[in-house]
């Protein structure tokens, strides 16, 4: 390429991304805060970032700067110059005869200068590549969870004969630092049912009382109840947590301190919700801001829980703090809660010590 080339091609740099978009009417969403934007892959033709959630972005990320993208389906990526060939070409260029006819289009349409002997003549605006075909599946939720829920018992042990299985649990609970009678009264976590219940749903075999006993439940990202997850409370019990058998778990939240509210839309007076990873950081951290009284809400996430974040009613000025475990794993739910989480909504990261992480 001459310079005339690299000059032009800094030119239609120069319009970013969004810029690029608009001029060939390619449909695109400009980017608030900490967000570049986004809009459908102009390689694959993916329409949407998750095919396989609810999460309605457009496939490709707009770099923060407006400079840059990247699709998430199928992590093809480029700048604002690569954008234009793919709208142009339908493919990256390979020729002169190729950037010319680059240069000719982005001409027509005020993105660079006109090529010296050439007269743009536009061409009909590209069409985007058909959207795969993609089949979402509805998850399946159990059944009858808030009845199966108040059926369980109080974690405090007021029951008169505590059976070995319910001893077992109170010492999971005390040897992490929970109180016994505060998880009780913010109602964090309960126990399955004793040996004389005989209600036991389908989804929850009465033989996984013994060994998983200590139980939360998963909401919805409107604070419907939906999942019940359970951790096992005696030694050598695999594996160590349990979902409802047959069921999805996929975007459900733990929801501790007043998350359930939060997760309602009712009015609260919090200016942080922190964010935790699994069951039993949850209660460690309801417990903390119960008991400082902090103006705090808390959420927990598992495995395939952050899309539910995108749906969630997040209060006006609320800050964020995404409280996960300082290494890979925390690393990557950390990135997860800010990737769903709207950008107008501040989001923090606080790495949590393997020492502190679960002390009440």
């Amino acid at each position: 390429m001459g310079a005339s080339d690299a000059d032009r091609i800094g030119e239609i740099n120069a319009s970013g991304v969004v810029g690029v978009a608009r001029s060939f009417r390619f449909p695109v969403v400009e980017g608030r805060g900490a967000s570049g934007g986004h809009m459908p892959c102009p390689s694959c033709g993916a329409p949407t970032r998750h095919t396989q959630s609810r999460d309605k972005r457009g496939a490709a990320g707009i770099r923060r700067d407006g400079r840059g993208w990247r699709c998430h389906q199928c992590d093809v990526s480029g700048d604002a110059f690569t954008l234009a060939a793919l709208l142009t070409l339908g493919r990256a260029p390979h020729g002169a005869d190729d950037y010319r006819g680059i240069f000719v289009q982005c001409a027509a349409v005020g993105l660079c200068r006109a090529m010296d002997d050439a007269t743009p003549t536009p061409r009909p605006l590209p069409t985007p590549r058909p959207a795969p075909v993609v089949v979402v599946r509805e998850l399946q939720r159990a059944p009858g969870v808030a009845d199966f829920w108040r059926a369980c018992r109080p974690v405090d042990l007021t029951v008169a004969h505590p059976s070995p299985d319910d001893l077992a649990a109170s010492w999971f609970l005390a040897r992490r630092g929970f109180y016994a009678p505060d998880v009780a009264r913010l109602d964090l976590a309960r126990l399955l049912p004793g040996p004389d219940f005989t209600a036991w749903p389908t989804w929850w075999p009465a033989s996984w009382a013994p060994a998983w006993r200590l139980v939360v439940p998963g909401f919805e990202a409107d604070g419907v109840m939906a999942g019940l997850h359970a951790r096992a409370v005696l030694p050598g019990a695999t594996p160590k947590t349990r979902w409802a058998f047959g069921c999805d778990a996929g975007e459900l939240l733990f929801s501790g301190f007043q998350g359930v509210a939060l997760l309602r839309g009712e009015a609260l007076d919090i200016d942080t919700v922190e964010i935790v990873e699994g069951a039993t950081d949850m209660i460690a951290a309801s417990l903390r801001a119960e008991r400082n009284e902090l103006r705090r809400a808390v959420l927990g996430v598992v495995s395939g829980s952050a899309p539910a974040l995108a749906r969630v009613r997040w209060p006006a000025g609320v800050v964020v703090l995404a409280a996960t475990d300082a290494d890979e794993s925390g690393d990557k739910y950390a990135a997860q809660i800010r990737e769903f989480i709207p950008a107008t909504v501040r989001v923090l990261r606080k790495r949590l010590s393997p020492a502190g992480k679960v002390s009440a």
